[in-house]
């Protein structure tokens, strides 16, 4: 199930979002430009399409859940994350997701998490890319907790 295209793009009062465990698809502009969204559950996407987050500046973090398998293009470009952590589940990122290439400031991600013996393309210029170990990860989500 999803949530049609540009949906609730330019709703600009939009603050938190809770989705339906049946929806596990974000189209397309679902979410693009809604500038105060500061807070959204993802527990049971498996797809994230292009621009679905784009121009989300009041978005500074979000739980990528395990079993989300795609992040297409300019997903969260424009977005205010400063950090993300990549499930293990990821298999396709797409260009641009975070909305860093060599034309685009990386705004406020300052580090990504992927998963230790996996390789992604895209991954964004002049940020930081570290490795976890699923073991390790409660440590760096508490550490990241602390940084608030």
């Amino acid at each position: 199930n999803t949530i049609e295209e540009s949906a609730f793009s330019n709703c600009s009062n939009l603050e938190e979002v809770v989705l339906s465990n049946k929806v596990n698809v974000i189209n397309s502009y679902v979410f693009s430009d809604c500038s105060s969204l500061k807070k959204i559950n993802l527990d049971y996407i498996v797809e994230i399409k292009d621009n679905a987050f784009s121009g989300c500046r009041s978005l500074e973090e979000i739980t990528l859940p395990e079993g989300l398998e795609v992040i297409d293009k300019n997903a969260f470009k424009g977005c205010g994350l400063k950090y993300v952590i990549i499930p293990t589940s990821i298999e396709k990122i797409g260009e641009c997701a975070f909305g860093i290439s060599k034309k685009h400031d990386c705004g406020n991600l300052k580090v990504i998490y992927i998963p230790k013996g996996k390789k992604y393309n895209n991954l964004p210029k002049g940020v930081k890319v570290k490795k976890y170990t699923r073991d390790k990860l409660d440590k760096i989500k508490q550490k990241l907790l602390m940084l608030k």
